[in-house]
C-alpha cells in the first residue's frame, strides 16, 4: 500500500486557498447530510421542504456577511460563480469593465461573455476608471474587494460611484471571495460571491444578489436553462449549501473580534519578517502597505527569489503558503496580479503568499521568521 505524505500542519499559513473546518460547522454539515439528503429538484414533499430549507438558508447567508437582505444563487465553488456571468441578459454591443488582477476564474468568464473586455488604470496602487472606459454601453464593472494573492482592498463602492455618474445602467459585481465573513462587504455591489472553502466551511458557493434589480428573474431562467437544458453546472449539494449559512452566521458573531486578533498577527508577522533577505542580499519587500491590505493576507516578493521553490522548501519544514493563487500554483508564467501593480517579470516570479486564520497567533511570527531564515541560507 502506497504510503500518504505526511500532513502538513506545523504551521497552515494558506487560509485564503482553503480555510480549516471548524469543528461545530462539520458536526452541523453531518447532522444535515443525514437529514437532508433528498435531491432538492424532485417534486415530492421531501424536495419542498428542502427547498424551503435552502430559502430560509439564502436569507441568514446574506444577513451574515453583507447586513442586508439580497437574493441568492446557490453554486458548489468560486469558479462556478464566476460561470454565471454567462446568463446576465445582453442586449446588443456592450463592454464590461475590470482590471488586470483579478482571479483567473473571473478573468476568463468576463472573456467569455459577448462583450468587449475595457480595464481600469492604477494609480499609487488605487484603481481608478481610464477616460473614456465608462459609457452607455457598458453593461458590467466586476472587481475584486480583495485581491486573492495581495490582500489589496479596494474600494468598490467608490467604482460604484464612478461607474454609476457615467453609466448608470451598469451593474456591480464585488468578488467577495476573500473578504465575506471577514470584513465589511461594499454596499454599492450588485453582486457577492462567497464560498464555503473561505469561510471554514466544507464546501459550497453562494452568488448574492441585489433583489431590487429588475432583470433578476430573467437571469434566474436562463441559469435554469444552462442548468437543465444545457448541463453547464451541476445540482448543488444541499448540505453544503446549509452548512455554508451556519459557518457564516458562526463568523458574523465573532467577526470583530476576529479581525482585532488578524490584525495583530498581521503586524507580528511584518515585523518578524521585515528584515529577512534573499541570496544577493536585497531585502523581503511588503507588495501592500499594511493599512491597505486585509488583516488576512500577506504578500511579498524576495529578490533573486523563485516563490515558487520557497514555498516547495518552506513546506520541507512543517509551513504551508502559496506562491499566488492555488489554481495557477503550477503555471509556467508570472503572477498577473503583480505584474499589473509594475512588478517585472523577474520580480513577479518571486511572490509569497501568507494567509491567516484565528488558529493563527502574533507568537508564530518568530518561528516563522527562523525557518525562513533557514530557507533563504540554503537557496
Amino acid at each position: 500500500m502506497k504510503q500518504m505524505p505526511e500532513p502538513c500542519t506545523t504551521l497552515y499559513l494558506d487560509h485564503a486557498a482553503a480555510m480549516k473546518p471548524d469543528p461545530e460547522v462539520l458536526d452541523y454539515f453531518r447532522e444535515c447530510a443525514g437529514h437532508d439528503y433528498a435531491n432538492q429538484e424532485a417534486i415530492h414533499g421531501a424536495a419542498y421542504r428542502l427547498r424551503g430549507k435552502l430559502a430560509e438558508a439564502g436569507e441568514r447567508l446574506a444577513q451574515a456577511v453583507a447586513g442586508r437582505p439580497m437574493a441568492v444563487h446557490w453554486a458548489m465553488t468560486g469558479t462556478e460563480l464566476f460561470g454565471c456571468l454567462a446568463a446576465l441578459p445582453h442586449r446588443g454591443r456592450s463592454n464590461v469593465v475590470t482590471s488586470g488582477a483579478e482571479h483567473p476564474a473571473l478573468a476568463v468568464a468576463l472573456r467569455r461573455m459577448d462583450s468587449e473586455v475595457r480595464f481600469l488604470s492604477r494609480q499609487d496602487g488605487e484603481l481608478l476608471p481610464k477616460a473614456g472606459s465608462l459609457d452607455a454601453r457598458t453593461r458590467l464593472l466586476a472587481v475584486h474587494h480583495v485581491q486573492s494573492e495581495t490582500g489589496r482592498i479596494t474600494d468598490v463602492d467608490a467604482l460604484a460611484a464612478a461607474l454609476r455618474r457615467e453609466a448608470p445602467q451598469a451593474l456591480v459585481l464585488a468578488d467577495t471571495i476573500q473578504s465575506a465573513g471577514k470584513l465589511p462587504l461594499p454596499t454599492a455591489a450588485d453582486f457577492l460571491t462567497v464560498s464555503g472553502h473561505k469561510l471554514g466551511a466544507p464546501g459550497g458557493a453562494a452568488l448574492l444578489i441585489n433583489p431590487a434589480w429588475k432583470e433578476w428573474p430573467l437571469m434566474q431562467r436562463e441559469l435554469r436553462r444552462l442548468r437543465e437544458e444545457e448541463y453547464r453546472f451541476g445540482r448543488p449539494e444541499p448540505a453544503l449549501l446549509l452548512a455554508l449559512a451556519f459557518a457564516a452566521e458562526r463568523r458574523a458573531e465573532r467577526r470583530e473580534r476576529e479581525l482585532d486578533r488578524m490584525r495583530q498577527v498581521q503586524s507580528a508577522m511584518r515585523e518578524a519578517l521585515a528584515e529577512l533577505a534573499g541570496p544577493g542580499g536585497d531585502r523581503v519587500v511588503f507588495t501592500v502597505p499594511e493599512e491597505k491590505s486585509s488583516p488576512y493576507i500577506l504578500h511579498m516578493w524576495f529578490p533573486g527569489c523563485q516563490g515558487g521553490v520557497l514555498v516547495r522548501m518552506l513546506s520541507e519544514y512543517g509551513v504551508c503558503a502559496s506562491s499566488g493563487s492555488a489554481c495557477r500554483a503550477e503555471s509556467d508564467r508570472p503572477s498577473a496580479a503583480l505584474l499589473e501593480l509594475g512588478l517585472s517579470r523577474e520580480e513577479a516570479y518571486s511572490g509569497v503568499r501568507l494567509s491567516f486564520s484565528a488558529e493563527n497567533s502574533p507568537d508564530e511570527a518568530g518561528a516563522l521568521r527562523e525557518i525562513f531564515e533557514q530557507v533563504l541560507r540554503a537557496y
